[in-house]
């Protein structure tokens, strides 16, 4: 018996020994194509530009998560940076457009709604607004991107949000550390690559005391090209 179990626990060992290299050696190693299988050029001009476009709701939630503001059209904008093929993909986003079926906007948008009311989402405030840069690389865990303040070739800096109520005012949020989200491609549901954010944290850093301490943002968005063809993140 004696026996028995020591060569178990060697098997086991060896077993463990085997299999733990390949756990260990998963990377995340993104590129973008289009079609399938081929690399996406580095471009600043349509239509090879980035849009990503909302899937679902795009939510604001506070610490009960009660929706702060819910907004149903949600498109971002920008320029393919980097797209080695070795595992870095960047790219730069320039335009953010969130809108909802509230009351017509000054910005020409329906505005967002919620549980104060109606809102005016502002992505890009004069202090750390646009741009963001988008990113994925080989020193993250596999199948996550994040999105940063600033340009990808500058200097990274927090990513600032206005909401202005029709109940509480003017609130503001900033979020200092990049937003974290993972990736999949060739979802069963849609064509292109589609990009999720749960639950990332922004402090409030200005507003009145009917403005909830903190939001939680939660977004899904399909990326295509500037024309509306599939992108895809292999």
């Amino acid at each position: 018996m004696r026996k028995l179990i020591t060569a178990c626990m060697a098997l086991a060992a060896f077993v463990a020994f085997a299999v733990a290299p390949s756990v260990a050696s998963a990377t995340n190693d993104p590129d973008v194509t289009h079609p399938t299988g081929t690399l996406l050029a580095v471009s600043h001009a349509a239509p090879a530009a980035i849009t990503g476009t909302n899937v679902g709701e795009t939510l604001m939630t506070d610490a009960n998560t009660n929706v702060l503001t819910r907004c149903n059209k949600a498109v971002m904008t920008g320029d393919l940076e980097t797209n080695t093929g070795s595992g870095t993909v960047e790219a730069t986003i320039t335009s953010a457009t969130f809108a909802g079926t509230g009351s017509l906007a000054s910005n020409g948008e329906l505005e967002c709604t919620g549980s104060f009311g109606n809102i005016t989402v502002t992505a890009n405030p004069a202090t750390n607004g646009l741009p963001w840069c988008l990113r994925s690389t080989s020193t993250m865990v596999t199948d996550e991107f994040q999105i940063r303040g600033n340009g990808c070739t500058s200097a990274s800096r927090p990513i600032r949000f206005v909401l202005d109520s029709t109940t509480a005012g003017e609130c503001t949020y900033e979020r200092t550390a990049p937003i974290s989200g993972t990736f999949t491609t060739h979802p069963a549901s849609a064509n292109a690559a589609q990009l999720s954010i749960f639950e990332q944290e922004f402090p409030r850093i200005a507003g009145g005391f009917l403005c909830p301490s903190k939001g939680f943002l939660d977004m899904t968005f399909s990326l295509e090209t500037s024309n509306g063809s599939a992108i895809y993140i292999s």
